[in-house]
This record gives C-alpha cells, sequence and structure tokens, in this order.
C-alpha cells in the first residue's frame, strides 16, 4: 500500500511544526510562497515543493497552515481546484468549518483543528472539530 499524500499549505511556525511530524510518515507536497522558507523546508524534510494547483490535485489531504487573515484569498484559490476526494485540515484560529465549506463549495470534507506550540517539538495536544460533510473516519 502506498503512503498517503498530505499537502501543506504555510510553512510557518506551526506548518513547519506539523512537517516535522509527518514528512517521515506521508508523501509530504509544500505550497510555501517565501522562497528562501520552502528551500529551506525542502531541503530539511525532503518534501516537494510546488504550486497550489499541483498541491491540490496531488493530495489526499490538505492542511491549510496559514494566518487567519491571508486564509480567505487562500480559500479563493483553493476552490478553483479543489475535489471533493480531498479532505481540509484547517489550523487557523477564528476561522469555521461551515465558513471554509461555504468558500470552498462542492461538498468538501473539512476539519478544524487547534494545535498549540509545543506541537514544535512533537509535545502538543490539538483540539478537532469536525465540519457538516466530514466522517468520523476522517
Amino acid at each position: 500500500m502506498s503512503k498517503r499524500t498530505v499537502g501543506v499549505i504555510g510553512g510557518g511556525n506551526m506548518g513547519g511544526a506539523i512537517l516535522s511530524g509527518i514528512a517521515s510518515q506521508y508523501t509530504v507536497l509544500l505550497c510555501e510562497q517565501d522562497l528562501a522558507k520552502a528551500t529551506a523546508l525542502k531541503k530539511k524534510f525532503k518534501v516537494k515543493v510546488c504550486g497550489l494547483a499541483e498541491l491540490l490535485h496531488g493530495s489526499d489531504v490538505v492542511i491549510v497552515a496559514v494566518k487567519p487573515q491571508d486564509f480567505d484569498s487562500i480559500l479563493g484559490e483553493m476552490a478553483k481546484d479543489i475535489t471533493k476526494k480531498t479532505l481540509v485540515i484547517s489550523i487557523a484560529a477564528g476561522i469555521t468549518t461551515s465558513y471554509i465549506e461555504k468558500r470552498l463549495g462542492k461538498g468538501i470534507r473539512v476539519i478544524r483543528t487547534m494545535p498549540n506550540l509545543p506541537a514544535q517539538i512533537k509535545k502538543g495536544i490539538t483540539a478537532i472539530a469536525k465540519g457538516k460533510f466530514a466522517t468520523a473516519a476522517d
């Protein structure tokens, strides 16, 4: 059985912490606008850096790890290429699953999480809430 592919949008503090926890277990695609940061994360975690459309088409699960103020624009871009096969996981504070579902449309499965900073050293706790279309298996 092949590894699931996880796409991570955003390579900041929490995106990087998530990468450190999943890079050895999954095939990981990273979309990061800051070229220097993308290059460093690619080298450190051996992930593939790509554009948003390629990430969305190639991922089973997409983790959106951008700041809440950047969320609206990234959702607008994601809506163009996302399909129902993709599970979307948000780590953004204050952005509800219903808001994400509405912006993405298509009955996309969404899970909202709230990790805490100790996740950077693999000692964190994450609160999880599923959206309207997500299942218990998700």
